[in-house]
């Protein structure tokens, strides 16, 4: 899994930019606290249409593993 130092850098820049970057189930990805591993399907997209993203990548997700958890 993607470390804290490894998504930090470029979340910062996407959001400057107007974009979005979240876990599939739209959580916000979060930094210092306890656990530096970033588990789960990660979305980043240019942002209008995050959720809508984000609700098609946990479907798919869940079609592909039926045990998978955002």
């Amino acid at each position: 899994a993607p470390k804290d130092w490894d998504m930090a850098a470029p979340e910062a820049v996407l959001l400057a930019a107007g974009g979005a970057f979240s876990h599939a189930d739209g959580r916000p990805l979060s930094y210092n606290d306890g656990d530096i591993r970033q588990a789960g399907c990660l979305i980043a997209s240019h942002g209008p249409s995050h959720g809508e993203l984000c609700a098609k990548a946990a479907a798919a997700m869940a079609a592909i593993d039926p045990g998978f958890a955002v």
